[in-house]
């Protein structure tokens, strides 16, 4: 803190006798910096800037001692000592550079003070009122010292600690991390806002209204929002937690564990999901039919019944939106981070939520299809219709086309693709349901071919089941069988029907649907096809598939260097390609073949998925999930022995085929520096395709992580286990 102190400097030539009992002279005080006054003529004041502190109170003695002398000094200028003291005082406050300059601008204006310029000398009095001033200056730095003192140790304090929690902050802030959280937290934000406006502005309305036409309708306006209301729930809950987690920025490392906590939750978008195409079909029906719906939608704040509907399929994505920016904080966090396995764990929950939601909005689009379908066929005389709905069938295509069978005369039909069925009608005058069953047929056993410019033809294998309802029609099955039990009694006889298009374009698109799914239902086809019949069928010298020999060869020759084996997906033109060459040749080399190592890991991943039961089998799921709580540490023994017992139980082809793609998994794990991938992250990559129970849901979503980790514990102890 710097200090001015006036000091009266003696005259160019030597001091008054007996005035001279102390030395003043400038030399005597450590100075940085002199500041000449100059005014009127008088050259005899001298201001002196000291930074040390500990001169304050040696000047403070010097000028007692000179302003004690009963002697008037005709020589010194009040003006310049009225003016030293001042910024003495100014600066015991604490006042410098514009502050004091304006201070002092407002004190030398006064005209009192610019009258004691053209006095000369320092009187009695005067010397008394420097005096008293002096001792309050005095008094002043006397108390200003410990404030001073007590606030530099302040700054000191204050210094050290935002130093230590910038290093603190360096240590924990990631940019991509950061990014990631917050751009979640916004989008969670605006989802929690939308999903509030659903409710406010369409649900309660809807649910409360006085309106008579609009009441009758309640029932169905609930089935439009289905439980939205559970959904909005769930996700204030979350906002408010990721509030928390914001928080203590920039660690945000609670995120993961906040999510895990939070995503059992996640089981009401099953009940969203299922329930969607319902809902999008509700909305569209009233929308036609019901002018007081349409005017309440044009009455909302948000105007638009495209805005309802855009509302309704946000839902959707939502997941998929987690899974995107909790997968940019998990690439963006090292290893040895502590929440990098629960971002791991979180993130595999994540991926087959989301792959869950997905599947299961398909499924629902194809069981409305389905439905619809079943709506519009119609029986021939006592013949059932049969139950479209079954299973995961899908729907592909339908269309117009001219039916001939036989000697009949070709006449209007429709024709239905499904993923495993044909179904050909014939069209009847009136309206709906006028399509009438004329033959279904079993794509397992089906043959397409092309009988001319633009009609092909379809024709049920004699040597194995043909559905023939010209059969089934002599027959009259009155007595309730069902359509399954139907297959197995009917006459075995093919039946042949020529189905002409309206143009050559049409008939190669009919062709080519008809075959790709007459393809994938073959008896002799690798995907899709049960391990054991493939083993058998395949006759080999080890009971795994070719398929799996194959792809573990090129992966342990072509993938020890590729980052993101198995994480990062391959191309589907080119996965679907070698899927259609296995499926018709059983047998291909793909060293021949113009692929990578992400197409074959994903031809592979595909094959695992497609089994009908699973490597490690619906019956086993439970048991080996509940191996997990075994702790590796101190139950090591234990645990292997569970696991061995398990195992035993596989049927030959899944144990073999399960020990010779673990086994390869702990050797492509050994080379996790150049590809990325820890054992850990490959069986995260690979576990939902060989472990899943039965029935999917939500529900077991949330047990990915412990099934990862059983599967994990099995390759790293696959010799011991096998």
């Amino acid at each position: 803190m710097f200090n001015w102190a006036k000091k009266m400097n003696k005259r160019a030539k030597s001091p008054r006798p007996g005035k001279g009992s102390r030395s003043n002279s400038p030399s005597s005080t450590p100075t940085k910096k002199r500041t000449k006054i100059h005014s009127q003529g008088h050259a005899s004041g001298e201001l002196v800037c000291t930074v040390a502190p500990k001169d304050d109170r040696a000047v403070l003695e010097t000028m007692l001692q000179r302003m004690q002398e009963e002697q008037p000094d005709r020589s010194a200028s009040p003006y310049f000592a009225y003016l030293s003291l001042f910024r003495h005082v100014m600066h015991a406050m604490g006042l410098e550079g514009v502050e004091m300059s304006r201070m002092e601008g407002a004190v030398l204006a006064d005209d009192s003070f610019q009258a004691l310029r053209n006095r000369k000398g320092l009187s009695v009095s005067d010397r008394r009122d420097l005096l008293a001033l002096v001792v309050a200056v005095d008094r002043l730095f006397a108390l200003q010292r410990p404030h001073t003192a007590a606030a530099h140790i302040q700054r000191i304090v204050r210094g050290f600690l935002a130093r230590r929690r910038v290093t603190r902050l360096r240590l924990v802030y990631n940019h991509r991390r950061n990014n990631a959280f917050h751009e979640l937290m916004r989008k969670e934000r605006t989802y929690v806002k939308s999903l509030e406006t659903i409710v406010e502005q369409y649900l309660l309305p809807l649910s409360t209204t006085d309106d008579r036409a609009l009441k009758e309708s309640i029932p169905e306006y609930r089935r439009i929002f289905s439980n939205v209301e559970d959904v909005l729930s769930l996700h204030r809950a979350m906002l408010r937690r990721f509030y928390e987690v914001a928080a203590s920025w920039p660690d945000v490392s609670q995120l993961a564990d906040v999510l895990i906590e939070k995503l059992p939750g996640f089981s009401v978008y099953e009940q969203y999901v299922n329930g969607y195409k319902i809902s999008s079909d509700v909305v569209q029906r009233h929308m036609e039919r019901n002018e007081k719906f349409v005017q309440f939608l044009r009455s909302r704040p948000i105007a638009s019944s495209v805005d309802l509907e855009m509302l309704l399929a946000l839902p959707l994505n939502v997941i998929s939106t987690y899974e995107l920016h909790v997968e940019a904080m998990w690439k963006a966090t090292p290893e040895e981070a502590p929440d990098y396995q629960s971002l791991l764990s979180c993130l595999s929950i994540l991926r087959e939520t989301n792959r869950f939601v997905s599947e299961s909005l398909v499924q629902s689009e194809h069981r409305a299809m389905l439905h619809n379908i079943q709506s519009r066929l119609v029986a021939a005389e006592e013949l059932r219709v049969p139950q479209l709905i079954r299973g995961k069938r899908q729907y592909v295509r339908e269309g117009n086309v001219e039916i001939t069978h036989g000697l009949r005369k070709p006449a209007p039909g429709y024709i239905y693709l499904l993923s495993d069925l044909i179904v050909v009608c014939r069209v009847l005058k009136g309206t709906a349901p006028n399509h009438q069953v004329e033959q279904v047929y079993e794509l397992e056993v089906t043959q397409a071919g092309d009988v001319g410019t633009t009609a092909f033809s379809l024709c049920g294998d004699n040597s194995e089941r043909a559905l023939d309802f010209q059969a089934v029609r002599k027959r009259g099955l009155n007595d309730g069988i069902s359509f399954g039990n139907m297959l197995d009694r009917i006459d075995k006889s093919a039946a042949k029907f020529t189905l002409s298009c309206e143009s050559l374009i049409a008939q190669k698109d009919w062709l080519r649907d008809i075959q790709m799914c007459i393809a994938q239902c073959q008896p002799n086809r690798v995907f899709g096809m049960d391990i054991s019949r493939l083993v058998a069928r395949e006759q080999g010298n080890i009971a795994v598939p070719l398929v799996v020999q194959h792809c573990v060869a090129y992966l342990d020759k072509h993938a020890t260097d590729r980052e993101g084996i198995f994480r990062i997906p391959g191309s589907t033109r080119t996965v679907n390609e070698l899927k259609q060459e296995y499926n018709g040749a059983g047998d291909i080399d793909l060293e021949q073949r113009d692929v990578t190592p992400p197409d074959v890991a994903s031809l592979l991943k595909d094959y695992f998925d497609e089994l009908p039961n699973p490597l490690c089998t619906f019956s086993q799921f439970d048991a080996i999930v509940a191996t997990q709580n075994l702790n590796v540490e101190t139950q090591r023994e234990l645990m292997i022995d569970q696991l061995q017992r398990i195992v035993l139980k596989l049927p030959e082809a899944h144990r073999c085929t399960l020990r010779f793609f673990l086994a390869f998994l702990l050797r492509l794990s050994a080379h996790h520096e150049t590809t990325k991938m820890t054992l850990s992250n490959l069986t995260m990559c690979v576990g939902p395709n060989l472990l899943r129970p039965e029935t999917e849901s939500i529900e077991y979503t949330l047990s990915i992580p412990k099934a990862n980790g059983a599967l994990h514990r099995m390759a790293q102890f696959v010799d011991q286990i096998f």
